[in-house]
């Protein structure tokens, strides 16, 4: 078993049920009324995009339920210049 940040053991899971989890953990996300998007990338990559929400540190965070949803060509990427 593996321990958490908080020091409690975890099951040893497969990959695939490490994902079985993450797939009903989506469901549930979208059952509250959130919009989640999933998209494959080149090179095996999982791309999963939540919107009105942010990670702060080790936990997810909803800042805004009234963002608008995605629509295809849209950036979900906000880029930010620094001048110096």
């Amino acid at each position: 078993m593996s321990a958490t940040r908080k020091g409690r053991e975890l099951p040893e899971l497969t990959p695939q049920a490490a994902l079985d989890m993450l797939a009903s953990a989506i469901n549930y996300c979208q059952s509250a009324g959130l919009t989640v998007r999933a998209a494959n990338t080149t090179g095996g990559l999982l791309a999963i995009l939540i919107v009105g929400c942010r990670v702060d540190g080790d936990r997810f965070e909803v800042i805004s339920a009234d963002m608008p949803a995605l629509t295809p060509g849209s950036s979900p990427v906000v880029y930010e210049e620094r001048s110096e």
